[in-house]
């Protein structure tokens, strides 16, 4: 049994060490318990986006990360800006664990590229992917087409009257998937922005726009239900979840697009808050029953941890660096 005295000599010892950190003492202990008891509150999650799109792809892992951190998970949809206002409010909390951001990753590598943000990519440190997909392109019905090759053939005729297609906003990787599409096809296309997929489905249903490109999730319920054209998907290969659908690339339209969803803390939060949480998130994401329900929902699973999605965020930023300039869409760094 350890003596008092060898006891207090321990403690000191540790004190010391604490201290050669470079932190006081009494805050590394504070902050090393504030760490050891996360979390002891609500824990709140941003979607940047309108309800009813990428909420739904974290909705179903609720009930078992509140079960694994013993708390409950509030999301909150704050749209606008194609994802910026919401990722702002993140950026601007205390980076303490308890305000999340679940986002598309083009709200950090695109959207600051085309126009001022009140955020940077190094304001946000990655918890873990969830969601990797690509991109479908859907048409109303009515139009002269059914497929990549005809759609093609038609904007091409028809440059002076571009097809208006619909994303999930300015500066998210729907927009710049249809960006990327008109000038492989080398005809324009007019971009119309709304703050999320939802409402450009609907007006698309409606009629007051041609085509959407945009998450599978949102759009193959309408193409099952025989309520608008499916056309293409935008990755290099077909998606797996509807491989009826063919790529943009059997039809000679060079383009290889899609994206990740994740979660995000503001930068400074605890390296152990963030493993905690990623580790949390990974054993939900990766369960069969959660795998199933996302697989009925067009959603791709790819579990990335902190480490591997932050260096494959940094390539992503490199490239739609060099797809923005290329395109004359921007390309600030």
């Amino acid at each position: 049994m350890k003596s008092p005295r060898t006891g207090m000599r321990n403690l000191r010892l540790v004190l010391v060490a604490l201290g050669m950190s470079g932190l006081p003492a009494g805050m590394a202990l504070a902050s090393a318990s504030a760490t050891h008891d996360y979390p002891n509150r609500p824990i709140r999650i941003i979607v940047p986006y309108a309800a009813g799109g990428a909420d739904q792809q974290i909705r179903p892992l609720m009930p078992d990360l509140q079960k694994a951190l013993g708390q409950p998970l509030v999301i909150e949809n704050v749209g606008g800006a194609g994802g910026v206002i919401g990722s702002n409010m993140v950026k601007s909390s205390a980076p303490d664990g308890y305000t999340l951001l679940y986002t598309a990753t083009a709200v950090l590598t695109i959207a600051p590229k085309l126009n001022p943000a009140p955020y940077k990519i190094d304001d946000f440190v990655p918890v873990c992917n969830v969601i990797d997909i690509p991109f479908l392109v859907a048409a109303r019905k009515g139009l002269p087409f059914q497929d990549a090759a005809g759609m093609k053939a038609y904007a091409l005729e028809h440059a002076n009257a571009p097809l208006a297609f619909g994303s999930a906003g300015l500066g998210t990787a729907t927009h710049l998937a249809g960006e990327a599409m008109a000038d492989a096809m080398g005809a324009p296309l007019l971009h119309v922005p709304f703050q999320g997929m939802a409402p450009a489905v609907t007006l698309l249903l409606g009629g007051g726009i041609d085509m959407v490109v945009g998450a599978p999730g949102v759009i193959m319920p309408q193409i099952r239900g025989d309520k608008i054209v499916p056309i293409a998907t935008t990755g290099a290969r077909r998606f797996e979840a509807s491989p009826d659908i063919p790529a943009l690339q059997e039809s000679g339209i060079d383009i290889d697009a899609g994206t990740k969803y994740g979660f995000f803390a503001p930068a400074g939060t605890d390296p152990a808050i963030v493993e905690k949480l990623s580790r949390a998130i990974g054993e939900a994401a990766q369960s069969a029953g959660y795998r199933t329900t996302m697989r009925n929902a067009y959603n791709g699973v790819r579990y990335l941890d902190s480490n591997a999605y932050a260096a494959e965020l940094k390539d992503e930023d490199a490239y739609y660096t060099a797809l923005l300039k290329r395109l004359g869409l921007g390309g600030k760094p």
